[in-house]
């Protein structure tokens, strides 16, 4: 009788070996879907009041719809896209010598496959990729909220301390012609001077 000697794969092989492969076409697939279904999935999440790590969808959607006035909360138009025109979140970056060399001498700057940036206010920016899933989203639009809720509440401290400033420099300032009016009523100087003297002031602020 004539036999043969062909291996065989047994269950544990042919279970891995499926599993591989299972692997291998979900990595391909996460891969090919657009960006826009996570942020499609986000206002369907939303429209349903769920919560995802303990953070409501329909409370963030809510105050992303505060900065755009687009149809829905969750939109494109907040998100930075790098070079390539992926997503990206942006952080701040080691301003290293050679770095910054770089960003005044080449157009497009690489760390690491991430493109670094030199913002406006002379400061070293990373663009990360947004990874495919929907925590990475959220992550992605919670930041862009804190992001401009923080230059808010600057703002508004800075507007803050500006008008106490304002505030204080007015009340030294009539206090200033105060004496200088009671100063003329005591017949202490003439009317030009008191005049010369309030508008020297005026000058001055």
């Amino acid at each position: 009788m004539k036999t043969t000697t062909n291996s065989v794969l047994n269950a544990q092989e042919l279970s891995n070996t499926k599993v591989t492969e299972v692997g291998k076409q979900a990595k391909q697939a996460i891969k090919s879907i657009k960006p826009f279904y996570f942020i499609n999935e986000l206002n369907k999440l939303a429209k349903r009041n769920e919560y995802v790590d303990e953070v409501s969808i329909k409370e963030l959607q809510s105050r992303c719809k505060q900065l755009h006035a687009n149809r829905y909360g969750f939109d494109a138009c907040l998100l930075a896209k790098d070079y390539a025109n992926r997503f990206c979140t942006i952080s701040k970056a080691d301003a290293t010598t050679a770095i910054i060399n770089d960003l005044q001498h080449t157009d497009i700057v690489l760390v690491k496959g991430c493109e670094v940036r030199l913002t406006s206010d002379n400061e070293v920016v990373i663009y990360k990729p947004i990874a495919q899933s929907l925590n990475a989203y959220i992550s992605a639009f919670v930041s862009v909220v804190r992001g401009v809720e923080r230059a808010q509440e600057a703002a508004a401290k800075a507007a803050a301390k500006e008008a106490k400033v304002a505030k204080a420099t007015k009340a030294a300032k009539d206090k200033q012609v105060a004496n200088i009016v009671a100063m003329w009523r005591n017949g202490e100087i003439s009317g030009d001077e008191m005049q010369a003297r309030i508008t020297a002031i005026d000058l001055a602020c």
